[in-house]
């Protein structure tokens, strides 16, 4: 697939449309992380 199509039209249908879906849920993780990322990692005690 060219990785530089555009979707002009909406739904898109037949072999784009199961790519674009698995490119979109690649991408949907690190685009959540870096708009709130992991603070688990980080834990502080109540009260601080």
């Amino acid at each position: 697939m060219d990785p530089n199509a555009i979707i002009a039209s909406l739904p898109v249908a037949g072999a784009d449309r199961s790519v674009l879906i698995e490119v979109a849920n690649a991408a949907f993780e690190p685009v959540i992380e870096r708009i709130e990322p992991n603070i688990r990692n980080d834990p502080k005690p109540l009260g601080c």
